[in-house]
C-alpha cells in the first residue's frame, strides 16, 4: 500500500464519517458543516483520480455555492424564528432498514459486475472532462463569468434582503 492508497482510504473514510454526521446531527447548522466536509473530502478523491475540473467543480458549486447559501438560510431563519433549528429523528428502524437493504444491492451490484473502460474496444475512451474545462475556459469564457456575476448579485441580493429582515 503506497502513499496514494492511503490518502484515498482517508477521505473515503472522512466523507463516509462526515455522511453520518449528517443523519446523526440534531442541529440543522452542524449538518451542514458535515455536508461541507463530506463535499471537499469527495473533491479530494475526484483530485486523486485525476479529475481535476470535477473537483474544482464539486468545491466551487457545492460546498463553495449552495452550501454557504444552506448555512446562510439556517442561520437567517433561526434568528428571524429566536429558536434554534433542531431536528428530531422519527422512524429509525425503518430508515436503517431501508439504507441496509440499498446498501446490499449497490454492493451486489458492484461485485457481480464487470467494468471495462469501453464495450467495443480495447483503448480507454477519450478525456471528455479535459475537453469539457478547455471548451470552458476558452470558447465559453464568456457565459461562464456573467453567470458567475450573476450568482454573486443573487448572493448580495439575499444579504440585503436579510438585513431588512433582521432589522424589522
Amino acid at each position: 500500500m503506497n502513499l496514494k492508497d492511503i490518502i484515498h482510504y482517508f477521505f473515503l473514510l472522512l466523507a463516509a464519517l462526515a455522511a453520518v454526521g449528517i443523519l446523526m446531527a440534531k442541529n440543522v447548522l452542524h449538518a451542514a458543516l458535515s455536508l461541507i466536509i463530506c463535499l471537499l473530502s469527495i473533491a479530494g478523491i475526484f483530485v486523486l483520480l485525476h479529475a481535476e475540473l470535477l473537483a474544482v467543480t464539486q468545491i466551487m458549486v457545492y460546498a463553495g455555492g449552495v452550501v454557504i447559501l444552506m448555512i446562510f438560510g439556517v442561520m437567517l431563519s433561526s434568528r428571524v424564528a429566536n429558536k434554534p433549528l433542531n431536528v428530531e429523528t422519527a422512524r429509525k428502524i425503518p430508515g436503517f432498514i431501508t439504507g441496509a437493504g440499498l446498501l446490499f444491492i449497490i454492493v451486489y451490484a458492484l461485485t457481480t459486475t464487470s467494468f471495462s473502460l469501453h464495450p467495443n474496444s480495447s483503448t480507454p475512451a477519450s478525456n471528455n472532462v479535459r475537453e469539457i474545462g478547455f471548451q470552458l475556459m476558452s470558447s465559453y469564457v464568456a457565459p461562464l463569468e456573467i453567470a458567475g456575476i450573476l450568482l454573486l448579485i443573487s448572493l448580495i441580493g439575499a444579504a440585503v434582503t436579510a438585513s431588512f429582515l433582521i432589522k424589522k
